[in-house]
């Protein structure tokens, strides 16, 4: 008498790849009888498509969240999308409408409260 299988639904992707890579390596080393045969590669369809639809099912899912990811970074303000280290641009107001160095002609005048961190 056969053992009794598990339903292909209530087994993890690992599990069914591994019942198929079993099923084919009894079906290559011609362990299995030819009462069994249909049986067998019955079984190894079924986990072949099961295996199929999570993977088509997964690739849908990272198609979509990768899909929103790129529109939520388009959707942002050019100075969330600079590179990290590079300051935002200038605001307009006092300071801003002279050459690179600020007001004072300081290097950086960047101040504590600009910084990220």
């Amino acid at each position: 008498m056969t053992p009794k299988k598990t339903p292909v639904s209530k087994l993890s992707f690992d599990q069914a790849i591994g019942e198929v890579e079993g099923i084919v390596a009894r079906l290559e080393n011609e362990q299995t009888d030819v009462d069994e045969l249909a049986g067998e590669v019955k079984r190894a369809v079924e986990l072949i498509a099961a295996c199929r639809e999570r993977l088509q099912g997964t690739d849908r899912e990272v198609r979509e969240l990768v899909e929103r990811l790129q529109e939520e970074a388009a959707a942002r303000p050019a100075a969330d999308q600079a590179a990290p280290g590079t300051p935002p641009p200038a605001a307009d107001g006092p300071g801003t409408d002279h050459p690179a160095g600020g007001a004072s002609g300081a290097a950086d005048s960047t101040s504590d409260e600009d910084l990220p961190f």
